[in-house]
């Protein structure tokens, strides 16, 4: 496809034209790294001379034609070279080339005539503009200084843009005076496209019908008496000869950007290129920069990766398959916009949502990928136990029901039957970790959408009452693109928001169970500390700590305390409860807080050093509940 693009391009700058070429493509579709890395080395060869300019951040012309001088300069040697760092400045600043090179020349021991010369054989270059969009001078004067250059100047000339940005730009540094303008004109019939100087006459009009009434009606009117395209594509006649809309070959892209990859690195991209490209191409996003920070992100784990890999060769391409899967499913969702997943306290993989109206609803995920994506977060430790633990729970047979349903086209009506019976069966006796739920779902609803019978709200009862909720890892490696309709989708959301509200409820008494198991341990108060920063990330999203304290336990541990649990105790409330950290991250603490200092006011220790530590654990409880109070409103404490 490159030949392509490069041909046309070549023919259109040996011929007689005198506008320019425009080189159209949305952002990230590979038009910077095309013209740099294809079409400048292309002409190289074929003798054809280039300067390449960004226009971004440029504010006025003056610093795009010192620009495209200091180019010229950078092909040169010797002397020519050092002054690049002054011509720029100088010829901009006296606004002149002849004034420019007499200041330079009497700085610098070089002939006069010889740099004008060089600078002034400008005409010889094809000149490449790029970001047009990005420009702080507006497209108007960017094209007529273009159209300039080509009419006066001879020289060739080529546009990198992308045009739907263009008139979008300049459209928002204008609207504040386009606003006034459509407000002003109080009888302006947009509908019949008047012309604008008319809506300025017979003000003393009292006509209501053109009024605005709302943000809407004002977007109207404006975007009616400044019609934007109609102006752009005037302009774009006059400078530009021809458009070529530039659309990437996302292989010859990918194997560009594995230029610097090592050699593992390479052979694995390499050999699944066609599955990793299909990801995107599923999500139509095939933006070159995303591409770049997926290869990037599978280079920070590649080498984890070759540590971990096992002896079955095809369950040892699952792997590298699952991984690859969610490194690209998880950077196009952070590259669209999307939140980090929400995991499960405890879960470090399992199945998670991509988003709604998506090719692939859901994808295998891995919580360390997210979090390096997302945060920029990387324990190696962490991700080598995460790795281990995967591969530890891969041993559910490929025989096991979920595995076959997932081909259920292949299979006999009796043998789906069985399946679903034998997968039933499993959710009774909590065979099924929670992240295979949202899989069973979805299978079962598209098996009754065939024919099959499944009752779904018993499905979601045993889910409810799973007792591996706690377990977040789903133990085979499958597809899971599953079309169902808009009904099942709806059935689908209902049941999981169901699965998860129960949940919820069984995680929580899970950790309440947890915490008094501490308590009624000794060395309890520097247990609860260390128990309270494993799951610290549980506690700040669900608002709390010691709500989920039994308080007649901690309140008698309190009472019976050595001075030494004591002032522990008190060294946890103050780490848990740093001033960073408060706010609404503990706003379900607030009566129990509140129940606890009363209970401490009421006490009379008669150990001196616990009645000194319990003034200070009252102290700081009362800040705290005052900090609380006000940073949120206590109506919002549940």
């Amino acid at each position: 496809m490159s030949k392509r693009y490069l041909d046309a391009i070549y023919n259109f700058i040996t011929s007689e034209s005198e506008r320019a070429l425009m080189i159209n493509g949305n952002w990230g579709s590979g038009k910077t790294y095309f013209v740099k890395n294809k079409l400048i080395p292309h002409l190289k060869v074929k003798k054809i001379s280039s300067i390449y300019v960004s226009l971004y951040g440029h504010n006025n012309l003056e610093s795009i034609t010192s620009s495209i001088y200091n180019n010229i300069l950078m092909e040169k040697s010797g002397v020519m070279y050092q002054i690049i760092p002054y011509a720029e400045k100088t010829i901009t600043l006296l606004g002149n080339l002849n004034k420019g090179v007499k200041a330079l020349t009497d700085v610098f021991p070089i002939n006069r005539k010889s740099l004008k010369n060089v600078l002034s054989d400008a005409s010889k270059y094809l000149l490449i503009f790029d970001d047009l969009e990005r420009s702080n001078i507006d497209y108007e004067e960017i094209l007529g200084y273009i159209n300039n250059i080509c009419e006066h100047s001879g020289n060739k000339v080529i546009i990198v843009a992308n045009e739907n940005e263009i008139t979008r730009v300049s459209d928002n540094l204008e609207l504040p005076m386009r606003y006034q303008t459509a407000l002003l004109a109080k009888d302006y019939n947009y509908e019949k496209q008047k012309n604008i100087f008319e809506s300025f006459n017979n003000n003393s009009k009292n006509d209501d019908s053109s009024k605005v009434q709302n943000l809407d009606d004002l977007k109207t009117k404006t975007s009616s008496i400044f019609d934007s395209d109609t102006r752009y594509d005037i302009i774009k006649e006059k400078t530009i000869e021809k458009t070529i809309t530039f659309e990437p070959n996302i292989y010859e892209v990918f194997d560009s950007l594995l230029n610097n990859a090592a050699i593992f690195e390479n052979d694995i991209l390499q050999s699944k290129k066609r599955e990793i490209i299909r990801i995107f191409n599923n999500h139509h996003h095939n933006n070159i920069r995303t591409i770049q920070t997926f290869i990037g992100t599978f280079k920070k784990f590649s080498h984890l990766i070759s540590l971990h890999q096992v002896s079955d060769i095809k369950q040892n391409e699952e792997f590298i398959s699952v991984i690859l899967n969610c490194i690209a499913s998880s950077t196009i969702r952070y590259k669209t916009g999307y939140e980090k997943s929400k995991w499960v306290t405890g879960s470090e993989f399992g199945m998670v949502d991509f988003g709604r109206d998506t090719f692939t609803p859901h994808f295998y995920s891995f919580k360390f990928i997210e979090e390096y994506i997302w945060d920029s977060d990387f324990d190696e430790i962490e991700v080598r136990k995460t790795l281990n633990s995967f591969l530890s729970k891969q041993t559910l047979s490929r025989e096991d029901a979920i595995h076959k349903l997932n081909y259920y086209w292949q299979m006999e009506d009796s043998d789906v039957v069985s399946s679903i019976k034998e997968i039933i069966d499993g959710l009774v006796n909590s065979k099924y970790p929670t992240a295979s739920f949202n899989l069973i779902i979805l299978l079962f609803l598209k098996l009754n959408e065939i024919g099959f019978e499944i009752d779904m709200e018993n499905i979601a009862t045993l889910m409810e009452n799973s007792n591996n909720f706690n377990d977040a890892s789903l133990e085979s490696f499958m597809n899971y693109e599953i079309s169902i309709s808009d009904e099942s989708k709806e059935i689908y959301n209902n049941l999981i928001d169901r699965v998860n509200k129960k949940q919820v409820i069984n995680i929580r008494v899970n950790y309440s169970d947890k915490i008094l198991e501490i308590l009624n341990n000794q060395n309890w108060s520097a247990k609860l500390y260390d128990f309270y920063l494993a799951e610290r990330s549980y506690f700040y999203d669900n608002k709390g700590f010691i709500c989920y304290v039994d308080m007649d336990s901690l309140i008698f541990n309190l009472d019976n305390a050595s001075n030494y649990e004591f002032s522990d105790f008190r060294r946890t409330l103050g780490s848990i409860y740093d001033r960073s950290r408060l706010n609404e991250n503990f706003a379900k603490d607030y009566d129990n807080l509140v129940l606890l200092n009363q209970h401490l006011k009421s006490q009379q220790y008669t150990s001196k050093i616990k009645k000194m530590s319990s003034i200070g654990l009252q102290e700081l409880i009362g800040s705290v509940i005052f900090r609380l109070e006000e940073s949120i409103s206590k109506e919002n404490i549940v």
